[in-house]
């Protein structure tokens, strides 16, 4: 659906103009850029719409996105972004400033067309018309569905991962080197539980061997925060599994018995040592 998108970003918003005096172009450019933000940044559709005009900041080298986390009320958040979607944000600011808008849409990155609209900026159900026309006709996986989930993470050990830049890089730009146990992204898979548990006690002898050497106590620390993380992982999936019906546990179980031996033919390592992730 992504590749789709971005093969057809010429289409977006060509479906009628936004706003009587926006010309194809201006709406094009509008749509588009919101599109590439959502995809560059996997902020929700709401956080991409009610960007203010002055979201994007530079540290040195280092670009980041400024945004409202509506959902938990937490204001002007920082995301680290590249600077190839820097500079699409910054190519449309160029092009908003030209454009005659409503006095309601003053501080929006995506204006609204008219001095009615309640927000003063793009709407999410106007963006999502914009998407659904651009892939129209082509077939795409239901929202929800195995193949969409699998479109939107990657690989990590014992799960997946669906942190948007994480994603972008095929698995190899975790922001925070792999601490899956630990991070809001994570989605581990019920088929390494058994892994897992091995983990969690291969991580407490690493603790003791780390005591026993006289290690700093950040070292000691980490071993012992990561081991009760873990176990923290496996307990919550033992709940949610124990909360199924027997038939859906049943399916859990069978579908998990033959991924861990398909790993194993694949002979593919699956836990983490700090080392490489698998």
């Amino acid at each position: 659906m992504i590749a789709q998108l971005d093969a057809h970003l010429d289409l977006l918003g060509v479906d009628g103009n936004y706003g009587r005096i926006w010309s194809p172009s201006d709406t094009n450019a509008l749509f588009a850029t919101a599109y590439q933000g959502l995809r560059d940044t996997g902020r929700r559709p709401g956080e991409v719409v009610s960007l203010r005009t002055q979201c994007v900041e530079r540290d040195g080298e280092d670009w980041a996105l400024v945004y409202d986390n509506h959902k938990k009320g937490r204001l002007r958040r920082r995301l680290p972004i590249t600077a190839a979607t820097a500079w699409i944000i910054q190519a449309w600011q160029v092009r908003r400033a030209g454009i005659d808008l409503p006095q309601c849409a003053e501080g929006w990155l995506f204006p609204a067309a008219r001095e009615s609209s309640g927000t003063g900026h793009l709407t999410t159900i106007r963006l999502s018309q914009a998407l659904r026309h651009a892939d129209a006709g082509v077939p795409a996986p239901a929202s929800g569905s195995a193949s969409t989930y699998q479109v939107r993470s990657v690989a990590v050990p014992f799960g997946n991962c669906i942190e948007p830049s994480n994603i972008k890089a095929g698995g190899k730009a975790c922001p925070i080197r792999f601490q899956c146990a630990g991070c809001g992204f994570c989605r581990p898979d019920p088929s390494y539980l058994r892994a897992i548990e091995d983990h969690v006690r291969t991580l407490k002898a690493d603790r003791e061997t780390a005591v026993a050497l006289g290690a700093d106590d950040f070292v000691v620390r980490n071993l012992s925060d990561q081991a009760d993380a873990y176990r923290q992982v496996a307990a919550t999936m033992c709940d949610k599994l124990a909360a199924l019906t027997d038939e859906e546990r049943s399916e859990v179980e069978e579908a998990s018995a033959t991924l861990r031996k398909l790993r194993a033919a694949a002979a593919v390592p699956v836990a983490f040592t700090g080392k490489a992730a698998w």
